[in-house]
C-alpha cells in the first residue's frame, strides 16, 4: 500500500498590508469598525480583514458583515468614526432580523 502524500499548508504573503493610517486614525486587522458598505451604501459593522491600499478606485478594506454574515467591502472614507445611538440601535436590529430569520429556516 502506497503512502499518502503529506500535505503541508502554504504560508501567506508577507507583502500583505496590515495597518493604514486614514484621517490621522490607524487601522489594523481585527479592528472592528461601524461604515457604508458597497455596492449598495447600507450601514454595517465588522471587523477588518484584509486592507488595500494600490486600488485606483480608492482604498478600501474587507471585512466580516456581522449582520449577514458575509465578507463586503467598504472605502476608507465611508467609515463612520464616531456612530450615533441610532447607528448602533440600526445595526442592533439587522442582527437581531437575521437571526430570527436562520431559526425560522431550521
Amino acid at each position: 500500500m502506497s503512502r499518502r502524500k503529506q500535505y503541508v499548508p502554504k504560508k501567506p504573503p508577507d507583502d500583505r498590508v496590515t495597518e493604514h493610517i486614514h484621517d490621522g486614525i490607524l487601522y489594523k486587522l481585527g479592528r472592528l469598525v461601524h461604515c457604508r458598505r458597497q455596492p449598495d451604501n447600507r450601514l454595517c459593522r465588522g471587523k477588518i480583514n484584509g486592507i488595500f491600499t494600490d486600488d485606483p478606485t480608492g482604498e478600501f478594506f474587507s471585512f466580516l458583515d456581522e449582520a449577514t454574515g458575509q465578507h463586503r467591502y467598504a472605502f476608507f472614507r465611508s467609515i463612520i468614526v464616531k456612530p450615533t445611538s441610532a447607528n448602533r440601535a440600526s445595526i442592533n436590529a439587522s442582527i437581531v432580523k437575521n437571526m430570527k430569520g436562520i431559526k425560522k429556516d431550521k
